[in-house]
């Protein structure tokens, strides 16, 4: 998106939008009739617009416009400028012959969410302190354009979007799309595929393009830049934090350079699933009981080398498919067993069984603790989700009241060391489809439901939910916003397609422009309707119907 401020200039505004891409808006201070003529005589109808404009304000959000030209004098202030310029997008202000640019720094409060689960370590846990509850729609773009069963991580003020054999790029603050790929089909697992086959950082999105070999894109323009030789087709893609790419495939795991594509090394992993990092580690785990497995063996391989630092094997390992890395320890997410009715009749095995979270510690593997009693927020219980804040393990729980949040120190996970209460309001406990997520300030779950991680206190603004997809994130907050995605669920009225949903603006503006006043203003109408009359939608002005 590109505001030109000043005098319409016809040739400026036609090349930015043709050879440069922008979508043009032109705010003029006086007439625009005969510029909008030229445009339309060239078929750029769309592409670029122009009104008059005298405020001393601009019509947009906050952090929307990509590229702000300011061509001349103008009344509006340097303060106005920068708010309404997106984080990273760029000011140029031409002085006499002469041009100065700069470019929007991106506030330190913002995070990013380059992959599934945020990062290697797959702990949901955004450290966007901007995030706040919404009470604005940044931008909305329709469920025809991604379903609800696609993936999207955000990096360098982009959003790229998995949807079938489609990669998205849009700009993360103002949804206008960039550019897009052809992607490899990848072989559909159904509920035991996680998506997590796209990652992004910098100018750097890593996927598996159509022709079936593993690239790494220019994030601006989709272009293929570095290609990883012998990857085969991962079903599991993570970037670790000092740029090594892990991909892992139906029969072994490879790690290889991001930058430069040098394979680092490989080693046979079967069905390798529950892939996590962290300590210089990667840890994953083979056998699934569904495949027939009774037991599941963790391994642990040094994230450098490859070699092999433990393996350790647990009866619930082969039931998990999530898991989350922090204070040296993997908090695994165990599932009912594959033969879950027979289980739940024998009601010594249920009893034994009936837990959904199990701690082991990283440096050896070693079981330190099943937690049972932990709640879920999701329809269905799908989701026993745990997550690494500050230092301390955060569960769902229940309370007395209802759902909450447990809050567990990582040397006594035995017993929570204090509950608190969870928002829930108007919910009645479900979470849907998907499971919650948590920022440095908020835990988020249900229909736009915030709890504050710190003043214990409740806030929602169900104008929408996260989207309906086993597995993925019903919400991605980054960029100081909260990111969520289409949805089939028509239980309630709701904002549906993809959307970016944003805090508070600043105090609104001033009134653009001044009331015109018609002929008509201040004349009393007389107006009644017929009691057998239904003159419009709702019967009358009152909506009475």
């Amino acid at each position: 998106l590109c505001v030109l401020i000043g005098p319409a200039d016809v040739a400026l505004a036609r090349d930015l939008a043709t050879d440069g891409g922008f979508l043009v808006h032109t705010l003029a201070e006086g007439d625009v009739a005969a510029t909008r003529d030229a445009w339309h005589a060239e078929r750029l109808g769309g592409r670029v617009t122009a009104e008059t404009w005298h405020a001393t304000h601009l019509p947009f959000m906050d952090n929307l416009v990509s590229l702000l030209v300011v061509l001349g004098p103008t009344t509006v202030n340097a303060a106005e400028l920068d708010r309404v310029l997106r984080p990273g997008g760029e000011l140029v202000v031409r002085d006499g012959a002469a041009w100065r640019r700069t470019v929007k720094a991106r506030p330190v409060a913002m995070d990013e969410w380059s992959q599934w689960r945020h990062g290697p370590d797959r702990n949901a846990v955004s450290r966007d302190s901007a995030v706040n509850v919404p009470r604005r729609v940044q931008w909305l773009f329709s469920s025809s354009v991604v379903l609800e069963a696609a993936d999207m991580v955000t990096a360098n003020g982009r959003a790229f979007i998995q949807d079938r054999d489609t990669l998205l790029a849009r700009d993360a603050f103002n949804g206008l799309p960039l550019w897009s790929a052809k992607l490899f089909a990848a072989k559909e697992l159904g509920i035991r595929k996680p998506p997590a086959l796209i990652v992004a950082r910098g100018e750097r999105v890593f996927a598996l393009v159509t022709n079936g070999k593993f690239h790494a894109l220019d994030a601006a323009s989709g272009a293929p830049v570095l290609e990883f030789a012998d990857a085969g087709q991962p079903t599991t893609v993570m970037l670790l934090d000092d740029g090594k790419l892990v991909l892992a495939d139906d029969a072994s795991l490879r790690c290889y350079e991001s930058a430069t594509a040098k394979l680092l090394w490989h080693e046979k992993a079967a069905n390798a699933h529950t892939i996590v990092a962290g300590g210089a580690r990667i840890f994953y785990i083979e056998g699934d009981d569904r495949d027939g497995a009774k037991t599941g063996a963790i391994h642990a391989r040094n994230a450098a080398t490859g070699a092999l630092a433990w393996r350790k094997e647990h009866i619930w390992a082969c039931r998990s498919e999530l898991a989350s890395y922090g204070e040296d320890r993997i908090v695994f997410e165990v599932r009912r067993p594959a033969g879950w009715k027979e289980a739940w009749l024998n009601k010594d095995r249920r009893k034994e069984e009936d837990y959904q979270l199990a701690v082991i510690d990283a440096r050896t593997g070693a079981e330190q603790q099943r937690l049972f009693g932990v709640g879920s927020s999701a329809r269905h219980g799908e989701f026993c989700t745990a997550f690494w804040h500050k230092g301390q393990l955060l569960t769902e729980t229940r309370t007395p009241k209802g759902f909450g949040i447990a809050v567990y120190n990582p040397g006594e996970l035995a017993a929570p060391a204090e509950k608190f209460q969870a928002n829930y309001a108007g919910d009645r406990g479900w979470g849907h489809c998907y499971p919650p997520v948590l920022t440095e300030n908020f835990y988020i779950n249900g229909q736009l439901h915030f709890t504050d991680i710190y003043q214990r206190t409740q806030t929602a603004n169900p104008i929408t939910r996260g989207a309906c997809h086993i597995l993925r994130a019903g919400y991605v907050p980054a960029n100081g916003m909260l990111y969520t995605f289409p949805k089939h669920c028509v239980c309630f009225p709701m904002l549906n397609g993809n959307i970016a949903l944003a805090p508070d603006a600043a105090p609104a503006p001033p009134e653009s422009h001044p009331l015109e006043r018609g002929p008509a203003f201040g004349t009393k109408i007389e107006f009644t309707i017929a009691p057998t009359d239904w003159p419009m939608f709702r019967r009358d002005e009152f909506r009475s119907a």
